[in-house]
């Protein structure tokens, strides 16, 4: 009795692999067959650009008509097919969706948070230079805290221009700790840190 070489039983294992490989293979490409001709089937003939008698290409709205017994053109139909609603214009990036107003309109609010004598009103000098009216100057309650600009409702956008004229902004908030009625006239509030 001799035993069955090696080879032959590696063959079969991997005769199988092949024909099992083989069979996902066409089962995938029968799948993607199947979604293609449901998608084209679903489409239908109808989904083609004709041509008008101009030769204009056109939509199948612009061209149905009915046909009277001849096979002439008789009289325009509405389509069946309601039309899209027309687009409306999104805002595009970067614009803001009103426009900002005069700096001599925002009230500002300077406080020191980092200890240095002197420095808020140094600010706030700066900042009426850049026809900014200033609401107050005073020490913050907390110190260390980074350089922060925060602002009122719909003072978003005027902040930012705001900390580019500041400069060296880590945050720029809507009012967070600091209250409305504490803000009192201010529509935004720098808070000078570290």
């Amino acid at each position: 009795m001799s035993a069955a070489p090696s080879y032959i039983v590696y063959g079969h294992r991997h005769a199988v692999r092949l024909v099992s490989r083989l069979v996902a293979i066409g089962l995938l490409l029968a799948a993607i067959a199947t979604v293609f001709f449901g998608i084209v089937w679903q489409r239908g003939p109808d989904t083609a650009t004709p041509v008008a008698s101009n030769g204009a290409r056109t939509t199948p709205a612009a061209v149905s008509v009915h046909h009277d017994r001849t096979g002439n053109a008789a009289v325009p139909v509405k389509p069946d097919v309601k039309a899209p609603p027309p687009a409306t214009k999104k805002p595009r990036k970067g614009v803001p969706a009103k426009p900002i107003p005069p700096n001599s309109k925002i009230p500002v609010m300077v406080l020191n948070s980092n200890g240095i004598s002197g420095l808020a009103h140094k600010m706030a000098a700066r900042l009426q230079g850049a026809a900014y009216p200033i609401a107050y100057v005073g020490n913050a309650d907390r110190r260390g805290l980074p350089t922060i600009i925060q602002y009122a409702k719909g003072y978003g956008p005027a902040a930012r221009k705001l900390a580019r004229i500041v400069g060296n902004v880590q945050f720029v908030t809507p009012l967070d700790g600091i209250t409305p009625s504490q803000a009192g006239k201010a529509k935004l509030i720098v808070i000078l840190g570290t």
